[in-house]
């Protein structure tokens, strides 16, 4: 997006696809994520830190 030019955007995961959402849509929403999911055991896997 930053070669795009295209500033204030996050990119986000709708399966299947990925795309972009303004920021203004996301700023104090919050989506949590199963501590005990797939997703974090993964991240967990390969040395990411949570800082926990």
């Amino acid at each position: 997006m930053i070669e795009k030019k295209n500033f204030g955007v996050m990119i986000a995961l709708d399966p299947p696809d990925v795309k972009t959402v303004p920021l203004e849509k996301v700023v104090g929403s919050m989506k949590r994520v199963p501590t005990d999911g797939d997703t974090v055991k993964t991240a967990r896997e390969i040395r990411i830190s949570f800082g926990d």
